[in-house]
């Protein structure tokens, strides 16, 4: 026998209802826990004006899965510049200059600045890449420079670019 559509309406509304008090039920399960926690707050610690020496015990190592973060191993080479102004034979760091890394394929791989003595520091892996520097000089824009510099695959760790 089929039903009518009043009948299926009067059924869905049950169901809604029955859902409504289930909610509500939860909601009130959720007032009371936080009661509960409010509840429990520690008491005030008086402050002892002579402090002692006490021996605390480490924490008991939490149950439960736990994920250990490690960081990989960096490989490459460490590549530096230094950026100057020569007045005759005197040299003044730029201090604070953009330096952009980009590789043979024109992608931007790293991003580094100058530090006080104008040099930079970044780690790259062996290959071919061009430095674009971008800076400012007693308050005035530096022309934009890019540098091409090749870093060799011969185990060297370290590598200056002149």
């Amino acid at each position: 026998m089929a039903k009518t559509g009043i009948e299926i309406l009067t059924e869905l509304v049950e169901q809604v209802r029955l859902l409504n008090k289930r909610i509500d039920l939860l909601d009130q399960n959720v007032k009371t826990l936080m009661n509960k926690t409010r509840e429990q707050k520690p008491a005030e610690t008086k402050i002892d004006p002579k402090p002692q020496i006490q021996a605390i015990d480490p924490p008991p190592p939490k149950q439960g899965k736990m994920t250990i973060l490690t960081e990989k191993p960096r490989s490459g080479v460490m590549t530096s510049g230094r950026l100057v102004v020569k007045f005759g034979d005197k040299q003044t760091p730029i201090a604070d200059a953009s330096i952009k890394i980009f590789n043979d394929k024109d992608v931007l791989v790293r991003e580094t600045k100058t530090n006080r003595g104008g040099i930079w520091m970044c780690l790259l892996p062996a290959g071919k890449y061009v430095a674009e520097i971008t800076g400012k000089f007693r308050g005035k824009d530096l022309i934009t420079q890019n540098k091409n510099f090749t870093i060799p695959d011969d185990g060297r760790k370290e590598f200056e670019v002149i």
